[in-house]
């Protein structure tokens, strides 16, 4: 709870810091502009120098608007290139193990990552995701470029047997300044269906390796009682 409200109190420090510039200098464009008008009406256009003065200062006061909205933007997109993206999805391996990663692809770090599944998916001991450690607390820290992997279960497994293929999966974390991310996606794994078949055992492998040992010698016996 603490720790919420301190991080809650930094974001919004640095949300007011942000916006105070921006809404001081529009402040101070109206300000200007009144003040210009003003003047204007109490020289009774008697003098064209007073006109030009007035229209130099608005000119000045909406140059230097511009530029602190330029700036501003600038900010804006510096602070999204220097954030933390969280991706949590589902993922086959050539091993054909269904596993779900957290890939931290952005360049901040990200603080207390938080996965949560609807519907739950079950692993290969017949445990809820959110049960294990990697998801049943939030991960306190990902540096940029880390990446988690948890193993589910052997995809043929998973689609022999009548389960859930779509999962909607929320992603919350927070970056260093204190700035709360949430991503929202919904994992369709029906695509992979046909793609899962019951992987090979070792001694499956080493017989395809011997026959394609056989077929070579076989084409270069060949070819030798040619050339001879």
């Amino acid at each position: 709870m603490n720790l919420n409200f301190k991080r809650s109190w930094a974001y919004l420090k640095s949300s007011i810091a942000s916006r105070s510039s921006l809404a001081l200098a529009i402040l101070l464009f109206i300000l200007l502009a009144i003040l210009a008008y003003w003047g204007w009406q109490l020289s009774g256009n008697q003098d064209s120098s007073d006109g030009i003065a007035v229209a130099a200062t608005l000119f000045a006061a909406l140059s230097s608007l511009f530029s602190l909205i330029q700036i501003t933007e600038m900010q804006k997109q510096r602070e999204a290139s220097e954030r933390p993206y969280i991706q949590a999805y589902f993922d086959d391996e050539y091993t054909g193990m269904l596993v779900f990663k957290v890939v931290n692809s952005g360049s901040a770090p990200a603080l207390d990552v938080k996965i949560e599944f609807n519907p739950v998916p079950r692993d290969y001991a017949n445990r809820r995701l959110s049960s294990v450690s990697l998801f049943s607390n939030p991960i306190s820290f990902i540096p940029p470029g880390k990446e988690y992997r948890q193993i589910i279960i052997q995809g043929y497994v998973f689609f022999k047997k009548s389960r859930r293929r779509k999962f909607a999966v929320k992603t919350i974390y927070y970056s260093s300044s204190g700035k709360r991310f949430e991503e929202n996606t919904t994992h369709d794994l029906s695509h992979l269906r046909h793609a899962r078949v019951t992987p090979k055992q070792s001694d499956g492998y080493l017989k395809d390796i011997a026959d394609e040992q056989k077929n070579i010698v076989r084409e270069l016996s060949n070819i030798k009682n040619k050339i001879s």
